[in-house]
């Protein structure tokens, strides 16, 4: 199932990454990503947002539906837990979840630059996505939860016990 729409009218940022997925110090650059898992009562969407200075996830969220509000949960609680400077880089792929105005509006009002890869240009956003990855084989594997509640205290356990 594809649930990310890249084929929308909505603008999407400059790719401001450039495939430099370093940095110096923290909250200097963010890349996100919006990877999702079936389950028995159907689809469980997770968004999270990774500092490529610790390579670790600073923020996330999950929801029933993959959209707008998921990814603005995601960035606020990301703003809650690191308060960063204005100047930020947050990169995401071009979908339309995160190229959405509301998204973006987001995204100035904290003074993060918005960067965005092209359709099939998964290159900067590879950090995040082999993270998901890497969740998905050693949090489930296989298993197939039978309610969201059940797959979000798994995920919760996993990433943060």
């Amino acid at each position: 199932m594809r649930m990310t729409n890249s084929q929308h009218p909505v603008p999407i940022a400059p790719h401001l990454l450039t495939r430099d997925c370093t940095a110096d110090a923290p909250n200097k650059k963010w890349v996100a990503a919006i990877p999702f898992r079936e389950i028995r009562e159907g689809w469980l969407s997770l968004s999270g947002v990774l500092d490529i200075s610790s390579r670790k996830i600073v923020g996330w969220a999950m929801e029933k539906q993959h959209d707008t509000l998921l990814v603005e949960t995601a960035l606020q609680v990301t703003m809650q837990n690191r308060r960063p400077a204005t100047g930020l880089i947050h990169h995401s792929d071009c979908g339309s979840e995160d190229a959405s105005t509301r998204s973006q509006i987001l995204l100035q009002r904290y003074g993060i630059q918005a960067s965005m890869s092209k359709k099939g240009d998964c290159y900067d956003n590879a950090m995040m996505e082999s993270f998901w990855a890497r969740l998905k084989e050693e949090w489930c594997g296989n298993t197939i939860f039978a309610t969201r509640d059940e797959a979000k205290r798994a995920i919760f356990t996993y990433r943060e016990v």
